[in-house]
């Protein structure tokens, strides 16, 4: 009897069999490839003809340029074709029937990785799990529930590309670029089919909330860029550099900042791109819902021109607060019915009796399929172990033969035979460590699985760090228990994770053998492209293009490492030497961290604006905070003294500030502040001229001690008796 025994293993669930623990039973395999357990008295073996055979079943396989469950195979008419190079985990349970014009079930384009129930991915390099998610477009990912992105390139065929879903349900990003949408339910990121020549609906983000919406303005051809909605319902924006938060308000023009309740709105022809001069910066809304009816009110409202208004602060409001702004109405009231004292000696009549308040101015699960199809849980440890199935009768030679397999045993571990026919090209197979990468033609790089019980997939994939994956294409994983997958993605730190799109780096090379800070960072990149921490541990990068986040070692002031700071979406937004701060997307931002005193907790959103100060805001465009807790919105504000530091007490340091600057010729920056708040209470507004003042005609506007002089008081009280004019003079010393 002929007993011709090969190594064999299948793509799926494996265990290398080292050592024969029963030799009652061996595994053998039938002509249609699958694992079969028969009695050794059949065939004639002895235990050394079957030591080392290997074993796996055979749900994850080959499929076409990619792989797949065996399930996709089973059931081709519920998926589209699968891309070259793609890793298809998904189940799909009928034909798509949304859109189908535009979408089929499963990773349909290169690169791509898809999970879940029903998902499709149309884009290259894109990452889809979930339910019921579909995604065009290069490196458009979404983690979420029945949500869609949405590329239509136009005839110019421009392509839409580096969006984000991340968690939420039935959110929609259509026709943008480096946007996100992170939570929530039915919100919205739209922009145009055919923008103008190198303007993009771009750089977009929504936090949460419900049906919120960003889009650009009807009546131009500038798309929105670079605005923010932080949670709320029925908020809109839909100019440059808005930030909108509270219920059912509207950003129309560049800058503007709303927040509150049923805020009024701007007329929403104006352009969201140019800065138009008495255009709102700055609101709060106080109004209401009546009888079913919406009753839109302002409570506090700041424009570039530097008008501040408060337009429901009522005389009577003031006059039963005596800490109460006050406003011109209500001046003006005051002096209509002044009364003049009838005896000037008394004490009590006299304005010396005022008190003086100038000073006071102050991983053990994983999901699995059954039989079925049906999801579940399963210990990470039961994966791997070998599964049989009874029954398997030698042919009428009595002889069992197992062909030579695609896949085989190199080494300490396995990998793909080509592997072994061209040993040149790839790193020696770790020890139980899995290699499916392959080279189609010559790479700069070594290839395969070196580390430990490492993983690559995919092509031109380099799994070295123990316990690392790389999978797609040109992925690498250096760091140890590093996961890496997408496009040209690199993790050269331990414990860090790159998910989806193209060219985004962790760590940096040199520190794979002299680790720094940036070793064993923890720190996870989410899709987007050209993204990159360097040293940052338990950073996070979330979508968006070319945004950084880097720690130049360690604090100049203790030995631990800098930490959780994140970027959601954006472009071109970086972190530097900051500790658990956050840019909301945008574009061009930036959190630096400060020589002598660490700064904490920066949050930055908006287009080109800087965060200094610990626990300060910066919102809008080109605004830079410095210390501790201040908060800016608007554009171009006026800076402090930038040799404060982060994190001391200023009594006279800015809490809060609307800039209401601009750009002449959109290059000379010409910077102005529309209304501030100083810690030690004082409240100015440096651009509210008398003029401005007295051109107001509902009389809400708040009004200025600059206004406030004798002459112009007197200008006022023209219904006053020249005798009256007289003894004011007297009184007041002029």
């Amino acid at each position: 009897m002929s007993n011709k025994i090969h190594k064999k293993l299948i793509i799926g669930e494996i265990e290398e069999i080292t050592e024969i623990q029963s030799t009652d039973k061996v595994l053998i395999s039938a002509e249609n490839g699958e694992i079969k357990e028969v009695d050794k008295s059949k065939v004639g073996m002895s235990e050394d003809n079957v030591t080392d055979l290997i074993s796996t079943s055979t749900e994850f396989v080959k499929n076409g340029e990619g792989w797949s469950l065996k399930y996709r195979v089973d059931n081709p008419s519920f998926y589209g074709t699968i891309g070259k190079r793609a890793i298809d985990l998904s189940v799909a349970t009928a034909v798509n029937s949304v859109m189908p014009e535009r979408f089929s079930f499963g990773g349909n384009a290169w690169y791509t990785a898809v999970f879940g129930n029903n998902n499709s991915a149309m884009g290259t390099a894109s990452l889809v799990s979930g339910g019921l998610n579909r995604s065009q477009g290069q490196c458009n990912n979404i983690i979420s529930y029945s949500s869609t992105i949405i590329e239509d390139k136009g005839t110019e065929n421009i392509s839409k590309k580096n969006n984000g879903i991340y968690s939420g349900t039935h959110n929609t990003i259509t026709n943008a670029r480096e946007s996100v949408i992170l939570g929530g339910t039915l919100n919205k990121i739209t922009g145009d089919e055919k923008p103008k020549s190198g303007n993009y609906s771009a750089s977009n983000a929504i936090i949460g909330g419900w049906n919120n919406e960003i889009f650009s303005s009807p009546n131009t051809n500038r798309p929105v860029y670079s605005s923010f909605i932080l949670g709320g319902e029925l908020n809109k924006a839909q100019g440059y550099y808005n930030i909108v938060g509270g219920y059912s308000n509207h950003a129309v023009t560049a800058g503007e900042t709303l927040f509150g309740l049923y805020g009024t709105i701007q007329n929403t022809s104006l352009n969201g791109f140019d800065f138009i001069n008495n255009s709102r910066m700055f609101n709060v809304g106080i109004g209401k819902v009546l009888n079913g009816n919406e009753v839109r009110i302002d409570g506090f409202s700041v424009y570039r021109h530097g008008l501040v208004t408060a337009p429901s602060l009522t005389t009577s409001l003031i006059n039963s607060n005596n800490r109460a702004l006050t406003t011109n109405e209500w001046v003006k009231d005051q002096i209509a019915n002044f009364k003049l004292p009838t005896n000037w000696e008394s004490p009590q009549q006299r304005f010396s009796g005022l008190e003086d308040k100038s000073a006071d101015a102050t991983y053990n699960k994983v999901m699995v399929l059954d039989a079925d199809g049906k999801a579940g849980t399963k210990d990470a440890g039961d994966l791997g172990k070998v599964k049989t199935v009874n029954g398997q009768e030698p042919n009428e030679n009595g002889d069992i033969e197992i062909e030579d397999s695609e896949f085989v045993k190199n080494g300490e571990g396995w990998s793909l035979k080509y592997a072994i026919d061209n040993p040149t090209k790839y790193e020696p197979t770790g020890l139980n460590a899995i290699n499916l990468s392959k080279a189609y033609s010559d790479s700069t790089t070594m290839l395969g699985a070196s580390g430990k019980d490492s993983t690559a997939i995919g092509a031109y994939t380099l799994a070295k760090g123990a316990n690392s994956t790389a999978i797609g294409w040109n992925s690498k994983s250096y760091g140890t228990q590093s996961l890496t997958i997408g496009y040209s993605n690199i993790s050269y730190s331990g414990f860090s994770t790159v998910v989806g799109g193209q060219a985004n780096i962790i760590g940096v090379e040199s520190e794979i053998l002299t680790p720094i800070s940036g070793q064993n960072s923890r720190a996870s990149i989410f899709g987007g492209q050209n993204n990159k921490i360097i040293n940052g541990r338990y950073a996070t990068i979330i979508g968006g293009h070319s945004n950084t986040i880097t720690a130049t070692s360690k604090y100049n002031i203790t030995s631990n490492p800098l930490a959780q700071n994140s970027i959601l979406g954006g472009n071109y937004n970086a972190i530097t030497d900051a500790q658990n701060s956050i840019i909301l997307g945008g574009n061009s931002n930036s959190i630096i961290g400060h020589k002598v005193e660490r700064n904490w907790a920066v949050t930055v959103a908006g287009g080109e604006n800087v965060g200094k100060g610990s626990y300060s805001a910066v919102f809008g465009y080109r605004n830079k905070s410095i210390t501790q807790g201040e908060t800016l919105v608007g554009i171009l504000s006026k800076t402090q003294d930038e040799a404060l530091l982060p994190n001391t007490y200023y009594p006279s340091s800015r809490m809060f500030g609307v800039g209401v600057g601009n750009l002449v010729n959109d290059v000379t920056e010409v910077r102005k502040d529309g209304f501030n708040v100083y810690q030690n209470g004082l409240v100015t507004a440096p651009s509210l001229t008398n003029e401005l003042i007295d051109s107001e005609t509902t009389g809400k506007v708040l009004i200025t001690k600059e206004y406030l002089n004798p002459a112009t008081l007197i200008k006022i009280l023209t219904s006053a008796t020249t005798e009256q004019i007289n003894q004011i003079k007297t009184l007041l010393g002029i």
